[in-house]
C-alpha cells in the first residue's frame, strides 16, 4: 500500500530558457501572481503529505538566486539541491543519484509546470503502485501532421490516439533506476522520463492530466499563466 512506502519527488528545473528569448534570469524565477514559477511548483508538492523528500535539480549558477527565492527552513519536506547536466536525461540522473536509498516511488516533474494541482500528484502516486509506471497526459486538440525534410507532409495520424504527455510522472524506484542505468551515456533524445522507461521495455500507464498544466516555455506561456491566476483579465 502506498501509505507504507517512501516517496521521492524530483523537480527538474535546469533548463537554459533559450526559447524565452533574452531574459536576465532563468525562467523559473519569473513571477506569476506574486510568486516565482519555481515557488508555485514547489508549493504544489509541499502540501502533498505522501511525499517525503523533494530533490530540486537546477543550474549551478542559479543556486544563489534559488536560495534567495525559497526559504528551505520553512519546508516540511527534506529538500535537496542538485546541479543539472547538459540534457534532460543527465539532469534527471543527477537527481536520481541523490534520492533516499529506501525510496519506493519516484515522482518526476518539470519545474516549469507551475500550475499542477496536488490532486493530480496524489493520483499518480496512487496509480503507480498497481501500474509501476504512470504518466499524465491530455488528448491533443489539433490535427497532427508528420512532416519530412522539406516540410512535405508524410501522413496524418489518427487524432483520437494522440495525447500530449505532461508531468508529473511516477515510477516504482527500481524501474526508473534500472531504465536510466541501462541507457546511461547513450546519445538519443529524451524529453520525458517515460521515454527511457518505455525504451527499457516497461509498460507505461496513462492517466488524465489537466490542460492548465502547461509548461512555461515562451513569453506567451507566462501571459497564459497570469490569465489562469487572474492576474490578467
Amino acid at each position: 500500500m502506498y501509505k507504507e512506502m517512501k516517496v521521492s519527488a524530483i523537480i527538474v528545473a535546469a533548463g537554459n530558457s533559450t526559447r524565452m528569448g533574452e531574459i536576465e534570469k532563468s525562467k523559473i524565477f519569473l513571477e506569476v501572481k506574486d510568486n516565482s514559477i519555481i515557488e508555485h511548483t514547489l508549493n504544489a508538492f509541499e502540501v502533498v503529505e505522501e511525499i517525503d523528500e523533494i530533490i530540486v535539480v537546477i543550474r549551478e549558477e542559479d543556486e544563489e538566486m534559488f536560495r534567495e527565492a525559497i526559504d528551505l527552513s520553512k519546508s516540511s519536506k527534506i529538500i535537496k539541491i542538485v546541479y543539472g547536466g547538459d540534457t534532460r536525461e543527465e539532469s534527471t540522473w543527477n537527481g536520481l543519484c541523490e534520492i533516499d536509498e529506501e525510496s519506493d516511488i519516484i515522482v518526476t516533474h518539470d519545474g516549469a509546470r507551475p500550475f499542477i494541482n496536488s490532486d493530480i500528484i496524489r493520483n499518480v502516486i496512487y496509480n503507480v503502485v498497481e501500474n509501476k509506471a504512470v504518466i499524465t497526459a491530455v488528448p491533443v486538440k489539433d490535427t497532427i501532421k508528420i512532416v519530412e525534410q522539406g516540410r512535405n507532409v508524410k501522413y496524418t495520424p489518427k487524432r483520437s490516439t494522440l495525447y500530449s504527455a505532461q508531468t508529473p510522472q511516477a515510477f516504482m524506484s527500481d524501474i526508473l533506476l534500472k531504465s536510466y542505468e541501462l541507457f546511461k551515456g547513450e546519445q538519443f533524445e529524451v524529453t520525458d522520463d517515460a521515454s527511457i522507461v518505455e525504451k527499457a521495455g516497461y509498460k507505461v500507464q496513462m492517466i488524465m492530466g489537466d490542460y492548465k498544466n502547461i509548461k512555461i516555455t515562451t513569453v506567451e506561456d507566462v501571459l497564459i499563466g497570469k490569465t489562469f491566476l487572474g492576474e490578467i483579465e
